[in-house]
């Protein structure tokens, strides 16, 4: 959930940035960031949902002792 916060404040500042200064490219630069990290957030939320990778585990590998 911070990280989520984190990537929508640095959003926010890029874009207060790419509006009243745009002579910087510091905003654009964040602005971008910004952009990429709200969307990696989705997708980890999204994978994070999903199981991706499934142990296989055969019945006939069960060791008795």
């Amino acid at each position: 959930m911070l990280d989520k916060i984190l990537s929508y404040f640095i959003l926010g500042i890029g874009l207060y940035s790419a509006i009243f200064a745009p002579e910087d490219m510091l905003g654009a630069i964040l602005l971008i960031g910004g952009l990429i990290l709200v969307r990696l957030c989705e997708i980890e939320k999204n994978l994070g949902d999903k199981v991706i990778f499934k142990k296989r585990v055969k019945k006939d590998d069960v060791s008795s002792s």
